[in-house]
């Protein structure tokens, strides 16, 4: 038999039975205070709130508008004594005393309305509070009766100042404002902190009639009710008679104020990563970013003529990556069409040579290179790619220190082959360029000219990112990954957050942001995260080039006594020493400049967000002057120190590779990065074999070897001595003596076919109404000769078996010379008429 929970014999049972009503009282009585224990949500507001941006010191940098519409910032932990002083005089004066409901208030509320009389308010500053939170439900009885148990419960909760704390946070304002640190920030243009005693009365009197604060008569009673409450206070002793007197002097509130925008691509980047409806401290710098605005807006109106109407900042402190100025894209209210919403520091562009340095700092360890080894630099085809110089000059060689300064093409297409392009996009996406996602073969030897995209947000991380290694290599103290993406959250103790790029996740480095979240609650305005993990998809500081190598490129870029058409940049650095590397696109589209000191990495892009190519948009016109102006505006950094990585290595004087022991003339030691040791000894000396006035190269065959010399030569290929001889001079090994050459004489092993020496050309036009082509035509009696043409000086292209080329000269004399691989050269001179 089942056994009753209450057998009919027990003393409880015959209780129920007896006194029903009783016990269904305690039975209702029970479940009413298990509700009132519950009666709260755990998050008392779930309103959307905006998205406010402050630089590192708290300033107000910008902020967006809620989702719903309303000016409604995220709650603070700390309510200003001013306001809360005025609040409970103004709506509560027993705030400190009560449990939450004021029954002398609420009797005489009942007993004026009742009577008749003037309406009075009996709801105290807690029963606002959830009647705020239960979105203003109508004003009955009932409602009455739950808001107050519900305000019982609520101070059981919370202390008193977080009460007032969500009453400050959710209070309405007038119009859309919504919270007094919105109110502060439209209606007085200040902060919540910096509100003076007529101020904070205003606002504790607004919300009890937010309608007051709109232009027109109804300021009046506004003001009047401001006065009567100042009086108040210096009835109480709050406050003396001359501040009372002050106040009652200020005036009333004008128009809204327009709140600050001084980073809105930057504020924008934070709601997409995740951030939207927070407090963001950044690590913005207020005054920076005001002067580098100011600076970039001038250039941006400079080149407006031009055509060229966006530009884009960063400025990013070396040691941590956090960002100092961020300015996304440049404002053009004139035009509506110039894109000025895209934040460009995210976008993916063509990047020119901005990665060359991690090229070269690659090459020098693998021992490719040495810094100031002689690279060829003429033009040349590898497979079907036949890169230029941008200047369409050649140097014949040129030291690989000055390639990199000097920015050209061919030396670095040269030494994309030689390390490999799978092994340079490692290194590439290893320093946290994501954007390179294809395999090599898609980008092939252009992988190093431009021929993928990158963001300038990345690239300015991958320079610091080896400014880090470099730092941390000579003995300055780094914290963290050294391989990451900038920063720009900043915790109020100074750590640090950053982002994937893959994603909104937050990916952290260290103890993380602090942010004040959008709902009230205890513990709410507090995002804290413990972890310490790394960046996602970044690979470790070992993945860099070595600090070595990193010393000698960045001490390479440092040249700003450049050669050749850059000869005149010398004055941009203004005796400010300042590492520097300038990109531009194919098309004149896109026009770089980034910097590095010891202290700061600043970055610059210039050009149209729609991608249209500009004549003179290049780097060094456009993007570096801006760089240049930047890197004035903070303190001098010096120089990178030398890491303690570098090594003494013999080195050649005049061709700068590894010495060949016993060939090379004149041979100093240089402090090197490591790499440089295992590089190939000099080729270009060779002991060559003269007559004893050294005015022949002679041989056995026809010269007795005690009567020879043995002389070591600086020896250059032909075609890199034809290019090089019209520079610089050149000491060419003597010509072999007659009696030495085979069969007795030189042959020519090519010919001009068309044009010949001194004919004249009529080039027809096209149907199109344009000049047409004339096609030049050699012949080689070695079917597999490659051949460099120029004409009057400049070069045109290079052909193999075939040798023609189809070209439009201009009208007058012309000189058309051709070059084989052998040295051999023809000069042909003919008009166009």
């Amino acid at each position: 038999m089942k056994k009753k929970l209450f057998p009919a014999g027990t003393g409880l049972y015959k209780y129920v039975l007896k006194h029903p009503v009783k016990s269904v009282s305690a039975v209702m009585f029970f479940l009413l205070f298990v509700w009132w224990c519950f009666a709260l949500p755990n998050t008392l507001f779930s309103d959307p709130c905006s998205t406010v941006l402050e630089d590192r010191d708290g300033n107000l940098l910008g902020a967006s508008v809620a989702k719903d519409g309303q000016w409604r910032f995220p709650a603070r932990a700390l309510v200003p004594d001013k306001y809360k002083i005025c609040l409970i005089a103004a709506e509560d004066r027993h705030f400190r005393q009560h449990p939450g409901i004021n029954p002398v208030a609420i009797v005489k509320a009942a007993f004026s309305t009742i009577a008749g009389g003037r309406k009075r308010g009996g709801s105290t500053i807690t029963m606002q509070v959830m009647r705020m939170a239960r979105h203003n439900p109508p004003r009955t009885v009932p409602e009455k009766v739950l808001e107050s148990l519900m305000a019982l419960r609520l101070e059981v909760r919370y202390s008193k100042d977080e009460i007032l704390g969500f009453y400050a946070a959710h209070a309405p304002f007038g119009g859309n404002v919504v919270g007094l640190e919105a109110a502060c920030r439209r209606w007085f243009g200040t902060s919540a902190s910096g509100l003076s005693w007529a101020e904070a009365a205003t606002l504790a009197v607004l919300p009890n009639n937010p309608a007051l604060i709109y232009p027109g008569k109804n300021r009046k009673q506004l003001i009047a009710k401001r006065n009567r409450l100042l009086q108040e206070l210096h009835n109480q002793g709050t406050i003396d008679a001359l501040t009372l007197q002050l106040a009652l002097e200020e005036p009333e509130p004008g128009p809204p104020a327009r709140l600050p925008d001084l980073a809105p691509h930057l504020l924008q980047r934070a709601i997409r990563e995740g951030f939207g409806g927070t407090i963001i401290r950044s690590t913005i710098s207020l005054v920076l970013q005001q002067k580098v605005q100011a600076v970039t807006q001038r250039h941006h109106t400079q080149h407006t003529a031009n055509g060229v109407f966006n530009a884009s900042v960063l400025v990013c402190d070396v040691n941590s990556g956090a960002v100092r100025a961020y300015i996304g894209n440049t404002n053009n209210p004139a035009r509506a069409d110039n894109a000025d919403f895209v934040d460009m520091t995210d976008a993916s562009r063509s990047y020119g040579s901005l990665l060359k340095p991690l090229l070269f700092a690659s090459a020098l360890d693998e021992g490719l290179i040495c810094p100031s080894q002689l690279l060829p630099d003429v033009p040349g085809i590898f497979g079907s790619y036949a890169p230029r110089n941008f200047s369409d000059e050649y140097n014949g060689v040129v030291p690989a220190s000055e390639a990199l300064s000097r920015s050209l093409n061919v030396p670095f297409v040269s030494m994309q082959q030689s390390l490999g392009t799978e092994k340079f996009l490692f290194a590439l996406r290893s320093a946290g360029i994501s954007t390179l996602q294809k395999p090599a073969r898609h980008y092939g030897l252009s992988l190093v000219l431009g021929g993928g995209e990158a963001k300038l947000w990345e690239l300015t991380g991958m320079y610091a990112s080896m400014a880090r290694k470099l730092k941390q290599a000579t003995g300055t103290s780094i914290e963290g990954n050294l391989v990451h993406p900038p920063v720009y959250s900043l915790k109020e103790d100074e750590s640090l957050i950053t982002r994937s790029e893959t994603g909104k996740t937050p990916v952290k480095t260290g103890p993380v942001l602090h942010v004040e979240t959008k709902s009230g609650g205890k513990g709410a305005g507090q995002r804290t995260d413990k972890s310490k993990a790394g960046y996602v998809n970044q690979q470790g500081s070992e993945k860099l080039p070595s600090a070595g190598a990193i010393y000698a490129t960045l001490k390479a870029l440092l040249d700003n006594n450049r050669p050749g058409p850059d000869a005149n940049r010398k004055e941009f650095a203004l005796n400010r020493p300042i590492s520097w590397k300038t990109g531009t696109s194919q098309g004149l589209r896109d026009a770089w400049s980034i910097g590095i000191t010891p202290d700061y990495v600043i970055a610059v892009w210039v050009g149209n967000a729609d991608g249209e190519g500009r004549p003179g948009l290049t780097g060094i016109e456009v993007a570096a002057p801006l760089m240049f102006n930047i890197n004035r505006l903070l303190p001098e950094a010096g120089n990178f120190k030398e890491p303690r990585d570098l090594v003494p290595v013999a080195v050649c004087a005049q061709s700068g590779c590894k010495a060949n022991t016993g060939i090379c003339p004149n041979v100093i030691e240089e402090l090197l990065p490591k790499g440089c040791t295992r590089s190939l000894p000099c080729t270009y000396h060779q002991v060559i074999h003269t007559d004893m006035d050294a005015h022949f190269r002679v041989n056995s065959d026809c010269e007795q070897v005690i009567n020879m010399k043995h002389l070591p030569w600086f020896v250059l290929p032909p075609v890199q001595a034809w290019y090089y001889r019209r520079l610089k001079v050149y000491n060419a090994p003597p010509p072999v003596r007659a009696d030495c050459i085979a069969g007795g004489s030189q042959k020519n092993g090519m010919a001009m076919v068309y044009p010949g020496n001194g004919a004249r050309i009529r080039i027809p036009a096209g149907l199109n109404g344009k000049p047409g082509q004339v096609v030049f035509e050699l012949v080689h009696n070695n079917k597999n000769a490659t051949v460099w043409w120029h004409l009057d000086g400049k070069f045109i292209g290079i052909s193999h078996q075939i040798h023609q080329t189809a070209q439009s000269p201009a009208f007058g004399q012309h000189t058309l010379s051709v070059i084989d691989d052998e040295g051999q050269i023809i000069n042909t001179r003919f008009s166009v008429e």
